[in-house]
């Protein structure tokens, strides 16, 4: 919990607004409650990314359009979208990452 908490310090120093989900009902929940804050990003980082001291960014804004359009869009398209919704980082690269992420929306 320390880490996580690390993480909301770290993107709230730089200006960027950040909460932690105290929750305990899993990552859909997590995700609907991020839904439903309209936050344009989520930070997940589970023990896999731990090890390798990464972080996955879900950019829920394209999340939401892949899984509106999804069949209604060519394949290339479809993928290359997919790909823009979920991305993996070092925790270095956090804040870097997030702004990029948030500069997609405004």
């Amino acid at each position: 919990m320390a880490r996580y908490q690390g993480f909301v310090q770290t993107l709230r120093a730089a200006n960027i607004p950040a909460e932690l989900y105290l929750g305990s009902a899993g990552m859909n929940a997590q995700l609907k409650y991020a839904d439903r804050r309209n936050s344009v990003c989520a930070i997940i980082q589970g023990s896999n990314e731990r090890a390798k001291d990464e972080i996955i960014i879900k950019d829920l804004v394209v999340g939401a359009q892949v899984g509106s359009a999804a069949k209604d869009m060519p394949r290339e398209e479809y993928l290359t979208l997919k790909e823009r919704a979920q991305l993996t980082v070092s925790e270095d690269a956090l804040v870097a990452s997030v702004k990029d992420v948030l500069g997609r929306h405004v």
